[in-house]
């Protein structure tokens, strides 16, 4: 027997529509429909506050399909300049120029720091974690870092020679 199937489109594959009925389909869950890249977002900053501070790193993408979900993925040089003192940091969300808001306290990379016991210490901590904010298609959504002290010694992020920092935003079909 043959498929039922006369012609097929352009970039789309075969799936079965029933029990013995093929057609063409288009694949679009978990394709990545854009990538918005920021290297050497910001500036240097320091705090001593164990609350989390607004940063400069700063990016936003402009969804092409409802329901998208965006990947974050972030790098930045970081160091503390106190013993016994950890730089935290979260990624905070802005729908359409709304006011930013930490998106969800869940996140492994809320808790992500290092921990210096005596004198200075420096890193290049990253992370990554998929969003899925609640928007209409051409609202922009941006992200924005924030970080903080873990014992209110200095902690600063920074851009310097060999070490930048990286935002980048991913729309992954859903």
């Amino acid at each position: 027997g043959g498929t039922g199937l006369t012609s097929g489109t352009t970039d789309q594959l075969l799936k079965f529509t029933g029990t013995t009925t093929l057609a063409s389909s288009a694949i679009t869950t978990g394709k990545l429909l854009q990538l918005v890249n920021g290297k050497n977002v910001g500036g240097n900053q320091s705090t001593t506050s164990t609350s989390y501070v607004a940063t400069g790193f700063t990016l936003t993408i402009t969804p092409t399909t409802a329901n998208s979900k965006i990947r974050i993925e972030y790098t930045f040089p970081a160091n503390t300049s106190a013993g016994n003192n950890s730089c935290k940091l979260k990624v905070y969300r802005s729908i359409n120029g709304a006011s930013f808001v930490n998106f969800d306290d869940d996140f492994t990379f809320n808790s992500i720091y290092f921990f210096q016991g005596a004198g200075s210490v420096s890193g290049l901590p990253s992370f990554q974690v998929v969003d899925t904010p609640s928007y209409t298609v051409g609202q922009t959504v941006a992200y924005k870092i924030y970080f903080a002290s873990s014992a209110g010694g200095q902690v600063h992020i920074h851009n310097e020679t060999g070490n930048k920092s990286n935002l980048t935003l991913m729309e992954i079909g859903a």
